[in-house]
């Protein structure tokens, strides 16, 4: 999959700089804690000779001193002060500058102690720009204790051109955990776009490390409650004075445990985590989080029942006893609707379902990491929803979302990335999305070039200091499972509140990396971890793992441990073909062989590129198949689409809005369903799946199985055909057909069962059909109560829709009530008797 791996290889060199800063954002307000300041240079005197150039390129920088002068909103600042002023002629292309400043008299800055770098500037309206609006990009770097020169980018400024009208003052997070001895400035020529051109000249003044110090503690641990305790909903605690740890997320160091007793006297213990806030905000195309609140203890919680709760909180340190707490709290009744509860599996053993007993089909895509910022979910979310969507496969990469995948975070975790899951998941919350969130890449323990192999800055590399010779240790190595439990635990305490968190998936396509790990150590690892996770995460998610194809493990499949199947399936012409019947086939073979729920995880008609599946699939015809192939082949949903950042642009939500607004109002996901089998030798695919109440289908015409006629436009109508259903009952049934590419319905047919065999006439299409198949509607007579009303019962097709008509002679028919059968058998409101004879029946609408 080699676009996808070099499109990650482009975020992951994004992640090592950090986070980008952003442009006007101030300082946030003491208010939330108290601050602590490290001064680099505020040019109250002439400092310019402290800036050495360090020859990095051709052009050659000259920093001199200003009078002019920025008053700082963050630091001490002497207004009769200067600043620095920089000019760089640029006297070829793709050049670059690259000057260090060391602090005064030889100081070490710990980076722990702060969180962010602000500064004052000023372009000249003269100054070079790329063409595209933008001044260029300024790089902070920063000066290892003890090396000597720049070598970590801590964050970039982006210029716009539009600020060369006076001094702009700027602020960017800093989240690095290392000693330095002053910083370095890098100008790229070419960083923003076309080269800069001519002389770039700007002022700058007021370079200031911030940051919050650690409250002292002045008295006992205290339990403050951030919000109303509602059904269903994250409520949140924060635990105040707790004691200093040397590594809060190390529960060896310190732990904190709430117990929560609800109403009905059921206990469920959670841990809780150590949290830092951000304020996020949106500028030049980037998501820029700045610390605003400093870092505490969390405890997270979604009650189940109305009534008083008791929240027992045990701190301890060093496995010592350091204080108990307790409180309680009153979870009153709400207006919220929709389903509710955590996602577990369905009695059919085929589909997921919530605790109060609704139905979860899925219909969604993959959406696994921002490509600006969070910002970006809330734009694909909205329109996920809007489409009918429920699902997200989300990953926790080193380059999005990964709180351990880098050099210097084992057992001490990236805080900037979970928060910004935090928004993620909370919004999927708000959205009705259920995520599925992946742990762990492949490309984390593997050795390949490029960024496709990232195991030399995996953290549990003894090269990081982390306790693996080799990537099979990671499986084997006990010190590595502790760790690594303690990850879990983290991950639990955080965001295992959520029922919207459908499941933990330990790793992408580990099978990628099986020519140097060895498979028994991987599913032994995977069986273990599975058990631990359902032994120690209280809201009990689902666990899972995902295969680069459906044969990979078979081993791995047969894990007890393992609550259901996800494996990834990628087609091109000449591999595989026929999207809808292959997805079906597969489906249905491995949720036999195994008895357990089947997902496809990944799915797209090439693995390469959007743009090589656009030429193999320039219609999306394909993608279409096996969208459908999953939903109507036995799968939990449909086949969860790849290239989510491609299909978002092009706002190709149809191919979602469609199957939700046909399969929506049927009975697909309840209860118990059989793939249908189909009379062979027809000229058509067909695929589908008999239910309780109604049968669902979808044909593909033999010109359009992909990738059959996948690049011409037009493909020939397909007219006077029939779908041939065997092993049916006897009985007249009734087709509605819809086109799956808008939902449009094309017309009703019927046909009769005989000696097994459904005989259904297809309407005119030309690519594909979707019908849902039920037994002719009957009202059952009506049984008169002892106050003299009559009581119906309507059978027909879920999600059906009628109006109850009276007569008194068999001529004239009278409307009496509209309804809406949602379950296949509904009752009809008792009906007065006005008459000695009536006659009552009931027209499709």
């Amino acid at each position: 999959m080699n676009l996808r791996l070099s499109r990650i290889g482009k975020w992951a060199a994004l992640a090592r700089l950090i986070f980008p800063g952003i442009l006007g954002v101030l300082f946030a307000s003491e208010s939330h804690g108290q601050t602590t300041n490290y001064i680099v240079d505020q040019f109250d005197t002439d400092t310019a000779g402290l800036y050495t150039d360090q020859n990095w390129g051709t052009a050659v920088p000259s920093v001199t001193w200003s009078t002019n002068n920025a008053l700082s909103t963050v630091g001490p600042n002497n207004p009769g002060s200067g600043s620095a002023f920089w000019q760089i002629r640029w006297p070829t292309t793709n050049d670059q500058i690259e000057v260090t400043r060391a602090f005064n008299d030889g100081a070490v800055v710990n980076l722990t102690n702060f969180s962010n770098v602000s500064f004052d500037i000023m372009f000249s309206s003269n100054s070079a720009t790329d063409g595209n609006g933008s001044y260029g990009a300024l790089e902070f770097d920063c000066v290892p204790q003890g090396v000597g020169w720049p070598s970590t980018a801590l964050a970039i400024y982006t210029a716009e051109a539009s600020n060369g009208n006076g001094w702009i003052h700027v602020t960017l997070p800093v989240n690095a955990n290392l000693a330095i001895t002053g910083i370095g400035l890098k100008i790229q020529q070419n960083r923003t776009g076309s080269n800069l051109i001519g002389t770039t000249a700007f002022w700058i003044d007021n370079i200031i490390f911030s940051g919050f110090t650690t409250p002292t503690v002045t008295g006992p641990p205290q339990i403050l409650q951030l919000n109303t305790a509602q059904l269903w909903q994250r409520l949140e605690f924060q635990i105040t004075n707790v004691p200093a740890a040397s590594n809060p997320f190390d529960p060896d160091v310190i732990r904190l445990d709430g117990t929560f007793t609800s109403p009905s006297g059921k206990t469920i213990s959670v841990p809780a985590f150590w949290y830092q806030g951000y304020v996020r905000s949106f500028s030049g195309g980037t998501e820029y989080d700045i610390v605003d609140e400093p870092p505490q203890w969390r405890l997270r919680f979604e009650p189940r029942q109305i009534g008083t709760y008791a929240l027992s909180l045990v701190i301890q340190t060093n496995n010592e006893l350091y204080a108990t707490l307790t409180t309680n709290f009153t979870v009153v009744s709400n207006s919220a609707s929709g389903r509710f509860g955590d996602v577990g599996i369905a009695p059919n053993n085929q589909y997921f379902q919530t605790c109060d007993g609704n139905a979860l089909p899925l219909n969604g895509e993959n959406v696994a990491w921002w490509d600006s910022g969070t910002y970006d979910y809330d734009t694909w979310f909205g329109s996920m929803q809007n489409a009918g969507e429920n699902f997200a496969r989300v990953w926790m990469s080193p380059w999005c979302f990964g709180i351990e995948g880098n050099p210097g975070t084992l057992s001490n975790y990236a805080l900037d990335p979970a928060w910004q899951l935090d928004y993620v998941l909370q919004l999927a919350e708000q959205e009705g999305i259920y995520i599925q969130l992946t742990l762990d890449d492949y490309r984390e323990y593997s050795s390949a070039s490029g960024s496709d192999g990232q195991w030399t800055n995996n953290p549990y590399n003894i090269i990081n200091g982390g306790p693996c010779v080799n990537q099979n240790a990671f499986f084997t190595n006990s010190t590595a499972t502790v760790l690594y439990d303690k990850r879990l635990r983290y991950l639990i305490g955080r965001y295992g509140y959520s029922s919207h968190l459908l499941a933990w998936e330990f790793f992408n396509e580990i099978d990628h990396d099986y020519s140097y790990l060895n498979s028994n150590s991987v599913d032994a690892w995977i069986a273990s971890q599975a058990g631990w996770l359902h032994t120690n995460d209280p809201y009990r998610h689902l666990v899972t793992t995902s295969l680069s194809f459906a044969s990979a493990d078979p081993q791995q499949w047969a894990i007890s441990q393992l609550d259901f199947l996800s494996w990834h399936t990628y087609f091109s012409p000449g591999y595989q073909l026929n999207p809808a019947q292959t997805m079906a086939g597969d489906a249905s073979y491995y949720r036999q062989t195994y008895k357990k729920v089947v997902q496809i995880g990944e799915y797209g008609t090439d693995w390469e590129s959007w743009a090589a599946s656009m030429a193999v699939d320039p219609y999306l015809r394909g993608l279409r198949q096996g969208i459908w192939g999953g939903a109507l082949g036995g799968s939990a949903g449909t086949a969860m689409t790849w290239w989510w950042d491609s299909l978002a642009p092009a706002n190709d939500y149809w191919l979602f809005s469609s199957l939700a607004a046909i399969l929506g109002p049927t009975d697909w996901g309840r209860a118990t369903w059989t793939n249908i089998v189909f009379q062979s030798g027809q000229q058509m695919t067909a695929i589908g799946m008999s239910g309780a109440h109604d049968s669902l289908v979808y044909v593909v015409a033999s010109d359009a199985a992909w990738p059959n006629g996948a690049t011409n436009a037009t493909l020939p109508e397909q007219q006077g055909q029939t779908v041939t259903l065997t092993d049916w009952p006897a009985g007249t049934y009734y087709a509605q057909w819809y086109d799956p590419s808008s939902a449009t319905p094309l017309g009703l047919s019927q046909g009769t069962a005989t000696n097994g065999n459904l005989v259904l006439p297809l309407p005119g299409f030309s690519v594909d059909l979707a019908g849902v198949i039920f037994p002719a509607p009957r009202l059952v007579l009506p049984a008169i109560s002892q106050n003299g009303t009559l009581q119906f019962q309507l059978t027909s097709e879920v999600g059906g829709v009628y109006t109850i008509e009276q007569s008194d002679d068999l001529s004239t028919w009278t409307p009496l009530v509209q309804v809406t059968n949602q379950t296949g058998v509904m009752e009809i409101n008792p009906i007065p008797l006005t008459n000695s004879a009536l006659f009552f029946r009931a027209e499709q609408n």
